[in-house]
């Protein structure tokens, strides 16, 4: 008897970290500098997916294969979530299947990333030189966010050593035409330019990448197009990829849109796997909302909530 309700218990427990993980919470390693100095590589982060609605998944894992079978079973081919108690807001710090330019691939097997999301569906954002626009207004840039700035070949000497005795871990990187880069946070170009005045006239905040110029209109679910020759290939890719609907070379009429979709950033700006690389992302994608710092291996800091 004993042995039984010991065999319960344990059968219960595992069933409910089964559906916790699943539905409602899980922890996650940050695996890239992508969201410096807001998240530190190796940060493990707690990650809430009640109130965006969790994904019920397509595959999972076959405990029981064996060689030369699946190693997952099929539950289901259609994407789809239980309701989602709350939306996603500006500046939210969002953990996302990577979107894949391909149809059908199960969203289980995407890489997980992280991002802030600074594009909410309905919106239009506009990013130019470092700046976002959403709806022709410029936002606060966060303090936590890494810019990229540049200096030539005859200041880099005494400017790396400038930088390096106040951050010894910053990263410089070679550019072209003697032109050199580093990416510091608000406080971290305040603190420098405080104590190191000549640096005022050395180092810029860098501008006129046009790879990272944008202007693009974000669709939300139910949003309707007036299809034309003209933006038929603006929107093709992206309904064929998440709405899995092909759009004829020339269109006439109407689509409708079955998603809603975000434009999500990198706090560090050097780190481009995000909306500016893999362009909008769709609400299917969504896994959770990273909300707190469990633990962070290099700072050695314990459960801080994420900004």
């Amino acid at each position: 008897m004993k042995t039984t309700r010991l065999l319960l218990l344990v059968g219960l427990a595992v069933l409910l970290a089964i559906i916790l993980r699943l539905f409602l919470m899980e922890t996650i390693r940050v695996g890239s500098p992508a969201m410096e100095s807001s998240l530190q590589e190796g940060d493990r982060v707690f990650v809430e997916k009640w109130s965006l609605g969790a994904k019920i998944p397509q595959r999972i894992r076959n405990p029981f294969s064996k060689a030369g079978k699946p190693d997952f079973l099929t539950v289901q081919n259609k994407i789809s979530s239980l309701p989602g108690l709350a939306q996603v807001h500006r500046n939210d710090v969002l953990i996302y299947r990577q979107p894949a330019q391909e149809v059908p691939t199960p969203i289980d097997e995407l890489p997980l990333l992280i991002g802030r999301c600074l594009g909410l569906p309905g919106e239009r954002l506009q990013m130019q030189d470092q700046d976002i626009w959403i709806n022709k207004k410029l936002i606060e840039t966060l303090p936590d966010i890494q810019r990229c700035y540049v200096y030539t070949d005859s200041t880099s000497g005494n400017l790396q050593s400038f930088i390096q005795s106040e951050f010894p871990n910053k990263t410089f990187y070679p550019g072209q035409q003697n032109q050199h880069f580093v990416f510091l946070s608000h406080f971290e170009s305040l603190f420098l330019l405080q104590k190191h005045p000549i640096l005022e006239k050395k180092l810029q905040l860098f501008m006129g990448d046009q790879q990272k110029n944008f202007d693009v209109y974000i669709p939300y679910k139910g949003f309707t197009i007036d299809l034309n020759r003209h933006n038929v290939e603006q929107w093709k890719a992206l309904v064929y990829a998440y709405e899995n609907v092909q759009l004829t070379e020339n269109p006439h009429g109407q689509y409708t849109f079955k998603h809603n979709y975000y434009w999500i950033l990198n706090d560090h700006r050097g780190f481009t796997n995000d909306s500016r690389s893999l362009g909008l992302l769709p609400d299917t994608h969504l896994l959770g909302k990273a909300k707190m710092i469990l633990y962070s291996p290099k700072l050695k800091r314990m459960l801080i909530p994420i900004r």
